[in-house]
């Protein structure tokens, strides 16, 4: 319930332009892999196949807003 108290404060400070965006390094490999393997957990009681690849090209390291990121990826 909190999450989405925060998300509507998220939505209503982009709303009224007050957002700060803090950035900071993060590895994104490492960041999601707890949410791939969730998923590739429901895939696999339901049969399916679920696999993920980065690409060559994609830096091991991005900087970026984590907790935007997070919401996002969660």
């Amino acid at each position: 319930m909190l999450e989405v108290l925060g998300d509507v404060l998220d939505i209503a400070k982009i709303e009224a332009g007050k957002l700060s965006v803090t950035s900071s390094e993060m590895d994104v490999e490492a960041e999601i892999q707890p949410t791939l393997e969730a998923l590739q957990l429901l895939a696999k009681h339901s049969d399916l196949s679920f696999s993920v690849e980065f690409d060559t090209d994609f830096p091991a390291k991005i900087e970026i807003d984590c907790v935007f990121f997070r919401q996002i990826v969660w």
